[in-house]
């Protein structure tokens, strides 16, 4: 995968992450997924970095949603 498809799909997550503000369900299931999804991408790409994808996720350097 290239940089613009995990940037593609960090701003889909980032998208869902917006609009589940407030709803932590919601936030859960969007940071479970990009966790799950990080580590596919990592097992594809040694130098994927977490934190950045996670960052541009809008979730926070673990991969947690932030505080609603």
């Amino acid at each position: 995968m290239s940089r613009k498809d995990y940037e593609a799909l960090a701003a889909v997550i980032a998208g869902e992450v917006a609009c589940a503000a407030g709803n932590k369900d919601k936030l859960r299931t969007s940071s479970n997924i990009a966790r799950s999804m990080a580590d596919v991408f990592h097992r594809g790409n040694e130098r994927f970095d977490r934190v950045r994808f996670y960052k541009a996720c809008g979730l926070d350097m673990t991969g947690g949603f932030p505080d609603v």
